[in-house]
């Protein structure tokens, strides 16, 4: 009995600090785009403002990237939201589409995803919600625009990128 409440609050524990410390990452599909035109990466913070009866506002780290099609990490940059602000993150085709010639052809295209990753902020263990203390709730946005500024391709369309988690098992007697 005494074994298996300790496996209960030890599971308990390690849950809670998971909640905690693990990133939550999302990953927009693949997109091609050539040396005129330009991906924006875009993330708005869903969390409400703060008002008297809740006291405080969860403001969100984050972390954006571009990679290619080989997983290959382009630029990446962190920037924290406010609740209810927005941040974009841009990457010009010039800066990584490889022309087929020594001047740039309008054919010329690369292919690439955007990431966004919710830092985990460190939450006093007396939090009474620790989950609801450090959540953060993003829209996320691919946005690949031409030289005259309109836009060619959107999606809002993202997809949970599964952590790899290492779960400690420890034998009780």
């Amino acid at each position: 009995m005494i074994g298996t409440r300790l496996c209960g609050l030890t599971l308990a524990g390690f849950l809670a600090f998971a909640a905690q410390s693990m990133a939550q990452t999302t990953t927009t599909g693949m997109v091609g785009f050539t040396t005129t035109q330009t991906a924006r990466l875009s993330v708005l913070n869903l969390n409400p403002v703060a008002t008297p009866a809740t006291s405080t506002a969860n403001n969100c780290s984050v972390e954006l990237q571009f990679f290619d099609e080989n997983n290959k990490l382009l630029t990446s940059t962190s920037h924290s939201l406010a609740p209810q602000t927005a941040y974009s993150f841009d990457l010009k085709g010039t800066s990584i589409v490889q022309p087929s010639t020594v001047a740039a052809v309008p054919g010329d295209r690369e292919e690439i995803r955007g990431v966004v990753t919710v830092i985990p902020v460190a939450i006093p263990v007396a939090t009474a919600n620790p989950i609801a203390a450090g959540s953060c709730t993003l829209f996320t946005t691919l946005e690949i625009y031409d030289s005259t500024g309109s836009t060619v391709v959107l999606t809002s369309d993202t997809r949970p990128v599964p952590a790899a988690t290492v779960v400690p098992l420890t034998a009780v007697k």
